[in-house]
């Protein structure tokens, strides 16, 4: 089910840019799995369970060749992923703690990126503890929804949050606290 939802997710998003959007020039792999978080950094020890040379594929890969991406997709979807500062308006972001398309690496790079223009008060990323993509409850996916619709910002706190889950839709919510881990590829441009 994954790999079909990611494929086409993949395949959709290609159609709409007119383009990859991804590249992996200047990627050094092994570096970057350096400089994961501790708490991700699994490979290793399942390398050596597996009785397999993590150094040796991460060297076969850095010998592959590079695939760019298409200049005018990555510009076209820096336009339509507006971020709020840019946009002018509020947004309000909750993830899944295991969603594996939408991670939340992904979204503390966003978050960044809305620290950096200076107006962090049109930003609120909250998590939840789910498996899956937007696998959320209706009380969640309401008390997402109605964040910025209300027009100000009330208390976003896991407690409060999960008391209006459940009082939408009658089960208990999910959100935690949560800090995600850093993300590590950067923008070909530097941005």
């Amino acid at each position: 089910m994954f790999l079909a939802l990611a494929v086409s997710s993949r395949w959709a998003i290609e159609q709409v840019a007119g383009g990859s959007p991804s590249w992996n020039t200047g990627v050094d792999y092994a570096r970057q799995l350096s400089m994961a978080a501790p708490s991700q950094q699994n490979a290793g020890r399942l390398y050596r369970r597996a009785g397999l040379d993590l150094r040796a594929d991460l060297g076969r890969l850095a010998a592959e060749p590079r695939v760019a991406a298409d200049p005018a997709a990555v510009v076209y979807l820096e336009r339509a992923s507006c971020p709020p500062e840019i946009c002018g308006s509020r947004c309000s972001r909750s993830t899944g703690t295991g969603d594996q398309i939408s991670t939340v690496a992904q979204r503390q790079s966003y978050g960044a990126l809305v620290r950096r223009s200076g107006d962090e008060s049109l930003l609120r990323q909250t998590y939840v503890q789910t498996a899956g993509h937007c696998t959320y409850t209706a009380g969640e996916q309401q008390v997402a929804i109605d964040r910025p619709r209300t027009g100000y910002w009330p208390d976003t706190s896991p407690g409060t949050l999960n008391r209006l889950a459940s009082a939408a839709d009658g089960t208990a919510g999910r959100y935690l606290s949560y800090a995600p881990p850093h993300f590590n590829r950067k923008h070909p441009a530097g941005r």
